[in-house]
């Protein structure tokens, strides 16, 4: 083996002679020591760089490799301590009709954004009727206001570049607008007007009743859809508010009156939380608001929700659908909110188990046993009402029941295996890792504080994630789901399986059961179906070319505008 000395030595001949030396790199390019030799010649300074560069590479490369090996490891490296995270808190202000208003400035660009959130949701909606709150959440814009249609409306905004809208969801509704900061005055009128004196005319509420129409007859179309829907009633019950899917009787049923009552019952004061961020001061803001909201009488107080939750009996429930060759698999339970004193535990047990890349499940079910592409699960908790525990996986047809029967020995394995000092701190690590990216920006903030208000959980709520109690993970969540997957198991396949869609080892259920798991249509009366037919005949006869989204004209923008989305298709395709 070559010393140092006699590397460099070869390689000097090379640069002083100006021919190949044998071994040198000239040897395979005459042109390199020549221009080399050149530079010498001229420069002194030059010689010396070149030769300390090519020294220094010569020891390294002689260098025996164990000295590399002994060098630091990233785990050595010192890391300095992080510094204390506090975001910018907004500003609360209660108004004396019982308004409560948050307000959050952020001068980075000179745009405003506001929501109110309004209580009153579809798990209020009667029975006979569900499907009310999204179309009050949709006519309430496209209806304007008593002064303003809701297409005058679309223009007055489109040349300010800002936009009102409002929206239903199961538990509130809400209202919001985003501007620039020269057009709050024009905009914030529209927004004040509207959230006071809605019009909900009546040509906009039979396009909405349209296109839920429309909606019903496709939700069955993707069987991510089928699996999510029919876990919902799994877990909740399928009479259970939170479950409850519109129907095109209920649809049908819902008249104007019906929008006019439910903004009369619902939407007052007392029962709003109004959050503004943007570039504004807020004393300013303050006096703006309270001129525009302070007169405005309180409402009645509104009772607190009580639903009902009646999971169904465990059991493997089956729901054929012959044209896809894979199987959506979903195992549910009820699962609990996130007021309980386990909460923080139940996170890191999610993350650990069925949350990520590193978890348990996605290693043993897709990396080791490569029966899923994707695989997770967990205790879900939500802030208002009860999450669902649930493991979601899909995968071949053929492979159904031996995925199954892998979950099931995964979590049987818990007991036995208990999640590991090293998996706990790794969970804990990635949910403090990503936790920032909920608070990045003052409008994330604000949303944040404003759940927290809603739903009466304490201000400083979020403050004790970070120092949560994770130590009881193996204990409360490891318990919490052994004691709830012995009590609700619920695998919902879908695929090119032959079988009964209702519990297996229940030979005896009824068609009307095999029919409701097959269309997730409970209670379907013949004008039901007579439309759902309608509906299927109309979408055959359209060209297929016809129902591709367009983005010079959207079927929410046609609505918007009095055509039908058959119309916008007609439209989009004729330019």
């Amino acid at each position: 083996m070559k010393t140092t000395a006699s590397f460099l030595a070869d390689w000097k001949s090379c640069l002083n002679v100006g021919t190949a030396a044998p071994g040198c790199p000239a040897e395979r390019s005459s042109a390199v020591p020549v221009s080399t030799q050149h530079l010498w010649s001229r420069n002194n300074k030059w010689k010396r760089a070149i030769l300390f560069a090519f020294l220094l590479a010569a020891i390294s490369f002689a260098m025996p490799c164990h000295i590399w090996g002994q060098s630091t490891t990233w785990k050595q490296i010192p890391i300095p301590p992080l510094p204390a995270f506090k975001p910018q808190q907004p500003k609360r202000v209660e108004l004396s009709n019982g308004m409560v208003i948050f307000l959050q400035e952020d001068h980075e660009l000179p745009l405003i954004d506001a929501t109110a959130r309004i209580r009153g949701g579809s798990v209020n909606e009667p029975a006979e009727k569900t499907g009310l709150v999204d179309l009050y959440g949709e006519v309430w814009r496209t209806g304007g206001t008593k002064s303003e249609t809701g297409d005058q409306l679309d223009d007055f905004l489109e040349v300010r570049a800002a936009k009102v809208e409002t929206a239903g969801g199961p538990d509130s509704a809400t209202v919001n607008f985003s501007c620039l900061k020269a057009d709050l005055d024009d905009v914030f009128k529209v927004f004040a007007d509207l959230l006071q004196n809605p019009e909900f005319r009546a040509d906009k509420l039979d396009l909405a009743q349209k296109e839920a129409f429309d909606g019903i007859s496709r939700r069955n179309d993707q069987v991510g859809e089928i699996a999510h829907r029919e876990a919902v009633k799994l877990a909740y019950g399928p009479d259970n508010p939170y479950a409850r899917i519109a129907e095109y009787s209920t649809v049908s049923a819902v008249t104007r009156q019906d929008l006019l009552d439910w903004h009369a019952k619902y939407v007052h004061p007392n029962d709003i939380i109004l959050g503004i961020s943007g570039d504004f001061d807020s004393a300013a803001m303050e006096a703006r608001l309270r001129a525009a909201f302070e007169s405005w009488p309180k409402g009645p107080t509104l009772p607190k929700n009580d639903v009902k939750y009646s999971p169904a009996k465990p059991g493997y429930y089956l729901i054929p659908k012959d044209d896809v060759n894979q199987s959506n698999i979903r195992m549910v339970a009820l699962g609990t909110t996130r007021d309980n004193p386990d909460y923080y535990a139940i996170s890191v047990f999610n993350e650990a188990f069925g949350g990520g890349f590193s978890s348990r499940l996605f290693n043993d079910i897709r990396t080791k046993r490569g029966l899923a592409y994707g695989v997770g699960g967990g205790v879900g908790t939500n802030f208002g009402h009860p999450g669902i525990l649930q493991v979601a996986m899909g995968t071949k047809s053929q492979s159904t029941i031996e995925a199954v029967q892998a979950v099931g020995e995964d979590i049987d394995n818990l007991s036995k295996q208990p999640i590991t000092d090293e998996e706990i701190q790794r969970a804990k690590d990635a949910i403090l890792n990503a936790f920032i990216f909920r608070l990045d920006s003052p409008d994330k903030i604000l949303g944040e504080r404003m759940t927290y208000e809603y739903y009466g959980y304490p201000p400083d709520w979020l403050d004790k994630y970070g120092g949560g109690q994770h130590q009881g993970v193996r204990q409360a969540a490891l318990v919490a789901w052994l004691r709830e997957r012995n009590r609700h198991h619920h695998p919902a396949a879908r695929g090119q399986r032959r079988g009964q869609a209702r519990r297996v080892k229940s030979r005896g259920q009824s068609a009307r059961r095999q029919s409701r798991l097959c269309h997730g249509r409970p209670s379907q009366t013949a004008i039901d179906q007579e439309h759902a037919r309608q509906h299927r005949r109309e979408r055959l006869r359209r060209p297929f070319f016809r129902r591709r989204r367009h983005p010079r004209l959207s079927r929410h923008h046609a609505c918007r505008h009095g055509h039908t989305a058959r119309q916008a298709d007609h439209r989009r395709f004729a330019r």
